[in-house]
């Protein structure tokens, strides 16, 4: 009896250690999900609901390949805007948007906004990542650093630059919200100084012959004894590798001084025609006017400096009834979408937006890359 107690449990014990190294070898043998981001452009641009209509709704992403127009619908009817997508996709074809968030709880028979910050959502599943309360918000739409890390850069309503990363280790860990979340922290300001500078709409492209440089729109004060600020003009801008601004220049003119009666400039998108030219679309507001040029320019490198230039006077000015959204290029580069001002809206006072489709190459242009010219502008309805 003894003897078979004995060799039953030596038994268990052999299977015990067979099963263990059987499980060990089935998991060296079970394949390992793969995880990877790839460059792949914006799958989307975003226009600001607030544009679309004069009362809130969700804001609006554009297709870059279709122009197709869809509402983006933030969890539990919060408020979204001045956001940008994420300039890659995941494994699962998942890109991230970024931008300004409000919780909106109801109150005196209305929604009304709770709290204020910044919002990172998974598309097009609308996943929620983050969701971080801020003091000072962003005041215009993040622009993304190049790469594919989940790092942005910001203005703030402060009028100073802030960035934040979603991601302290390496690896991607965008699958769930953060219980606690990254908080931004500001960029400073190393640049020859200006009098109460105010940034706004950063944008950057990761063409080479831009040499790294962030293009924004900045506003400051020209004479310490006038409070005026001068009209926001684009500006090109040098980053060092912690992030600091340690260079800045105007990108558009930049042999002109300072005027205080010069159009403002906003809203800057750089992209690459198929003709390999550089080209920057933006908004011009003419004084005392309430709508923009949508503006189309060539940028130039200074072969002496090495630095982006913008000469005004040969811009193409594609419409002049232009709205306060930022222009987005095609996934193929040889048209850009504008928000221009339609007909009155139907239900109250303000008017409804259409998004417009120009060609942002001259025909010949078009036709020696491959694409047929467009005769008419193709316009749709945003507001579906």
């Amino acid at each position: 009896m003894q003897f078979s107690w004995t060799s039953l449990i030596r038994l268990v014990g052999i299977v015990g250690v067979f099963v263990c190294l059987l499980a060990v070898g089935l998991g060296w043998l079970a394949p390992v999900p793969v995880r990877y981001r790839m460059v792949v452009g914006p799958a989307y641009g975003v226009i600001n609901g607030f544009v679309i209509d004069p009362f809130p709704s969700e804001s609006r992403l554009l297709n870059p390949t279709t122009g197709e127009i869809s509402r983006f619908h933030a969890p539990r009817g919060d408020q979204f805007d001045h956001a940008s997508c994420s300039p890659w996709q995941n494994e699962e074809g998942e890109c991230q948007l970024v931008g300004r968030w409000a919780r909106r709880v109801e109150g005196s028979g209305r929604m009304v906004a709770e709290e204020f910050g910044l919002a990172r959502y998974s598309i097009p599943s609308g996943r929620v990542l983050d969701e971080i309360p801020l003091e000072v918000v962003p005041s215009s739409s993040p622009c993304w650093f190049p790469g594919t890390s989940a790092r942005v850069l910001y203005a703030g309503s402060d009028g100073r630059l802030y960035q934040v990363s979603f991601e302290d280790e390496p690896g991607f860990a965008d699958n769930e919200v953060d219980d606690s979340p990254h908080r931004p922290s500001p960029i400073a300001w190393h640049a020859p100084p200006l009098r109460h500078l105010m940034i706004h709409d950063p944008a950057w492209s990761t063409d080479p012959r831009l040499g790294g440089l962030l293009i924004a729109a900045l506003a400051f004060q020209v004479h310490p004894t006038d409070d005026r600020l001068t009209p926001k003009r684009l500006w090109w801008l040098k980053l060092a590798d912690d992030a600091t601004v340690v260079d800045a220049g105007p990108l558009t003119d930049p042999e002109e001084k300072p005027r205080l009666d010069r159009a403002e400039e906003r809203y800057p998108n750089v992209h690459v025609a198929p003709d390999g030219r550089l080209v920057l679309a933006y908004l011009s507001q003419p004084p005392m006017s309430a709508l923009w040029e949508l503006r189309l320019a060539t940028v130039q490198i200074d072969p002496k400096r090495g630095i982006p230039m913008v000469h005004t006077i040969d811009d193409r000015v594609l419409a002049s009834n232009h709205l306060g959204a930022q222009p987005s290029f095609s996934a193929d580069g040889l048209d850009v979408f504008g928000v221009l001002q339609g007909s009155e809206h139907p239900h109250g006072p303000g008017p409804l937006a259409r998004v417009v489709r120009f060609p942002a190459m001259p025909s010949s242009s078009r036709t020696s890359a491959g694409a047929t010219a467009h005769a008419d502008h193709k316009s749709v309805n945003p507001r579906g």
